[in-house]
């Protein structure tokens, strides 16, 4: 399928003149990217494709060939195909040390989100196996309260982003509904709606970047419950919380950073009691209420703290786990 799509290409710029405007690999791309769709559809991971929505976040990619993808030497400009070099602003240090250790470009991902043009850069370089400096275990319990509890004691506080923007969003958004579609004054309300979107999502790549970062520092494997996020947003109550929580990144995040330090991410059975076991004596309470945030066990007369007690469970089934 991909290659008769290629030949269409050809075919596409014989016959009109504005796909040779444009990078041949950013035609190229849309094509593995249709494929993709049809995969996911028909593995019924999403919905029939559809046309790319020119009011949403867009991008394009491009790959590297003949130096076509370059930097300028004090970093201020980028070079891309068709376009030349564009000013930009970026991290110098990270960029020093890349050339410093003859990091080659691979490829370039420009996007446009909230009137903000980003371009990515992906840099090859030569894996090495790391070996992580620690040898420390934690389990994590993630929760809405707050927003992680792991198997030390520490609780981070759930920040709730976008409860704490609903109110402004919620005002910019009837004011959108009053305006005419397609008016000036409609789009200028529509950006600033993406721009506060934008900020909300932004803010919590911060603090996932930051509490990972800590995380896989300090320890060298890390035990996640595997949450089935998918049934539990179907919770009408809980559902806007739980995605605003976002733990899916943060899982992400951790991922990614282990790896990379030599360390890993281990995920425990969702099926697993954790909660409702006694991380002392492994005796089951039979009975445990939501609301319920501290117990004693019936057994060995030990108080737990519900949250940093499902973490040390946690914790003892992954080592369990890994025997």
């Amino acid at each position: 399928m991909i290659k008769k799509q290629k030949e269409f290409l050809k075919e596409m710029k014989q016959a009109f003149p504005w796909p040779k405007a444009v990078d041949k690999f950013a035609l190229e791309k849309a094509v593995f990217d249709l494929d993709g769709a049809y995969q996911n559809f028909f593995e019924k991971r999403a919905k029939y494709p559809v046309f790319k929505s020119k009011h949403n976040k867009q991008s394009y990619k491009t790959n590297q060939t003949n130096n076509n993808i370059a930097l300028s030497a004090d970093f201020k400009q980028v070079k891309l195909p068709k376009l030349g070099w564009v000013r930009c602003a970026c991290s110098e240090k990270v960029l020093r040390r890349a050339k410093k250790r003859n990091h080659r470009i691979s490829s370039a991902t420009i996007s446009e989100k909230a009137s903000v043009i980003t371009c990515s850069l992906l840099l090859e370089k030569e894996k090495a196996t790391p070996v992580h400096r620690r040898s420390d275990k934690i389990g994590i319990d993630m929760g809405l309260t707050y927003l992680f509890i792991d198997s030390n004691g520490h609780k981070e506080t759930n920040p709730r982003y976008y409860v704490k923007t609903q109110k402004r969003l919620a005002k910019l958004q009837r004011k959108l509904a009053e305006q005419q579609r397609g008016s000036h004054r409609y789009l200028k309300t529509q950006r600033k709606i993406a721009k506060l979107h934008a900020l909300i999502a932004n803010q919590w790549k911060d603090l996932h970047h930051k509490l990972s970062q800590r995380i896989t520092d300090d320890n060298q494997v890390v035990y996640v419950e595997k949450l089935h996020v998918r049934g539990m947003v179907k919770n009408k109550r809980l559902a806007k919380h739980i995605q605003d929580a976002a733990w899916y990144q943060s899982r992400r995040f951790l991922t990614y950073k282990a790896e990379r330090k030599g360390g890993q991410v281990l995920l425990v059975d969702r099926w697993t009691a954790t909660s409702s076991v006694c991380s002392n004596c492994e005796k089951k309470k039979t009975l445990l209420n939501l609301n319920e945030r501290k117990w004693i066990c019936a057994a060995c007369h030990t108080e737990h703290d519900r949250d940093i007690n499902a973490a040390t469970n946690i914790l003892r089934e992954g080592l369990k786990q890994i025997g």
